[in-house]
């Protein structure tokens, strides 16, 4: 694996924020009261931000591409190839899951032929991948919600940042996190409950388009950081970063552990704000596990395996009861279970993915859709 292609920090990151997302979902299984991580839903604003900071670093790398070849494909098709290739990272993965998922519920619920193909047109718009546009009416996998608001709302900000980058990045996109943002304060409380109908959208989009919108905020801060300190920060420099990253990460878990749902939630992302734009800077922490090959191999391979493990455990959770029923087990012995079940299936989904990718059936339809698009 390529020093250069992975973040050390980064990729810890997300291994352990959907850790904590599997913990949070322990309220199927322990209910409210007893539930790991209650306010564990917060993470996903960390998956928001990183990908809106990736977002924009496509976009440059567009430019590019485009500056290097004289033909140029116009920027309808260009967001097209550019959602296709969001789409063929994850789709292995997320198809995996889907359909485990699926099969799994119709077994634990007994459910004949005709009840199999009725939840499938039941949940349809879950495995389309857009089911946050409002066409959303059941599901499988609440979790997967945030691969379609990402798309959708990609689909919005891709074309915005390729024609105008200079008005979106310095203007739009932080005037666009911080209104919607306020907006979801004033009028929800606070971002999560995606499922949350407002009138006109759910609330998981508008939620997606300001983190994604903050992400594009924290890659321009990086970039002029890096501009700024061009041969790094001194060894108390980095020790003062890695702190301040260790005291946001301490401060921003213990909330979630802890604390439903409220308007403090606003605070503690400002927290994850500071620690991403740390952690993407190559600055503090990056700069002391960045050096060690066995830890960016450990990463990487944590980093792959978060995708898989958030994809894969909800249903799980949501289930457990139909397979160890309440009253006749323990809930620490309900929680072990479905544990063991969410952490083996993140590896037999990632396992899975793997084999889909070294056979390549996605490189066809790639590349049908490609061709259909011109």
């Amino acid at each position: 694996m390529s020093r250069t292609s992975r973040n050390v920090t980064i990729d810890f990151q997300r291994f352990l924020f959907s850790v904590i997302v599997v913990l949070h979902h322990s309220r199927y299984v322990l209910g409210d009261e007893h539930c790991y991580f209650l306010g564990g839903s917060l993470a996903v604003e960390f998956f928001f931000f990183v990908s809106g900071y990736l977002l924009l670093a496509s976009v440059e790398k567009a430019e590019k591409s485009c500056m290097a070849n004289a033909g140029q494909d116009g920027i309808g098709t260009e967001t097209f190839h550019f959602l296709m290739h969001k789409i063929h990272g994850f789709l292995p993965e997320f198809l995996t899951a889907w359909w485990i998922g699926f099969f799994f519920i119709g077994i634990v619920r007994r459910l004949s032929l005709h009840q199999f193909l009725k939840a499938f047109e039941d949940d349809f718009w879950e495995l389309s991948l857009v089911k946050m546009s409002g066409l959303f009416t059941h599901g499988i996998d609440g979790a997967m919600w945030y691969l379609s608001a990402m798309i959708l709302g990609m689909a919005v900000l891709y074309p915005l940042l390729r024609k105008k980058k200079d008005a979106m990045t310095h203007l739009v996109c932080p005037l666009a996190a911080l209104f919607l943002y306020g907006y979801l304060c004033r009028t929800e409380g606070h971002p999560r409950d995606p499922a949350v109908w407002l009138g006109f959208a759910y609330k998981g989009l508008i939620r997606a388009l300001a983190g994604l919108c903050t992400g594009v905020v924290i890659c321009m801060a990086v970039r002029k950081m890096k501009r700024e300190t061009p041969n790094g920060l001194t060894r108390l420099g980095n020790a003062l970063a890695a702190t301040l990253q260790l005291v946001c990460l301490a401060l921003v878990i213990r909330y979630m552990a802890v604390q439903k749902p409220t308007r403090y939630d606003y605070f503690y992302m400002f927290l994850l704000l500071v620690l991403i734009l740390l952690s993407f800077s190559g600055f503090g922490l990056e700069k002391a596990l960045g050096k060690s090959e066995f830890l960016h191999r450990l990463s990487g391979f944590l980093g792959k395996y978060s995708l898989s493990l958030y994809l894969g455990h909800l249903y799980f959770a949501q289930h457990i009861g139909e397979i160890l029923p309440e009253e006749a087990y323990a809930g620490k012995t309900r929680m072990a279970a479905y544990l063991v079940l969410a952490f083996l299936n993140g590896f037999l989904v990632m396992g899975l993915a793997e084999i889909w990718r070294e056979k390549k059936p996605g490189e066809k339809l790639k590349r049908l859709l490609v061709k259909t698009s011109r």
